[in-house]
């Protein structure tokens, strides 16, 4: 056989083995033995086939504010995985927000920091959210978390940082002790000590 075979060593290692035309052919016991024979399942052992999973994301932010229509929507169609978006109590960069980051001029007093009675209420409407939802025929909803991104302003304590000056407050939700250090310590900084900025275009070229 002119061809090489790698011999399996180590599962670390291959040794490669050189072989020369020869007269004879090499046996399927033989290539077996050398693990070079593929082998094929058995009938019982074929894959099974399945239709494909449903999936349908959908970032707005009135889900809550047109619930009743919002059901009727998903149910003319419901997907078995719904994913939406922000629906979350406590937003990954800004706190127990209906908005995902906080927000300026007009929408920062539309999009405020929820007091803890606020935050107990906006739990429960989000449960109703997902009970009607699943009531619906949805099998699985999950919201959007970021754990890379921030938003505020540390200096007019704004964003993120109003929430961790009023932490404590907010501990009946399961919250941990307040961090000592300021969130603008939590930042991911490049060799040269400065913040990323505008995660992508820093990171991901």
């Amino acid at each position: 056989m002119g061809a090489w075979l790698r011999i399996m060593q180590s599962p670390k290692a291959f040794l490669p083995v050189y072989h020369r035309s020869v007269d004879r052919s090499i046996s399927r016991r033989e290539l077996l033995r050398l693990g070079l024979l593929p082998v094929l399942p058995s009938p019982a052992e074929a894959p099974q086939t399945s239709t494909p999973l449903t999936y349908v994301i959908d970032y707005a932010m009135d889900h809550l504010d047109r619930l009743d229509a919002y059901v009727r929507e998903v149910a003319a169609a419901a997907p078995q995985l719904l994913h939406l978006g922000h629906d979350t109590p406590f937003k990954g960069g800004s706190g127990p927000r209906r908005a995902p980051e906080p927000l300026g001029g007009a929408q920062a007093a539309r999009y405020p920091l929820l007091s803890p009675a606020a935050t107990g209420e906006y739990i429960q409407a989000l449960k109703q959210l997902i009970d009607r939802l699943h009531h619906a025929g949805v099998e699985m909803v999950i919201p959007y978390v970021c754990n890379q991104t921030i938003g505020g302003d540390d200096r007019q304590r704004r964003g993120l940082w109003e929430f961790y000056d009023h932490w404590d407050e907010y501990r009946e939700f399961g919250l941990p002790p307040k961090p000592q250090a300021d969130p603008v310590q939590w930042l991911q900084r490049d060799p040269e000590g400065n913040i990323h900025f505008r995660l992508c275009s820093r990171i991901c070229g």
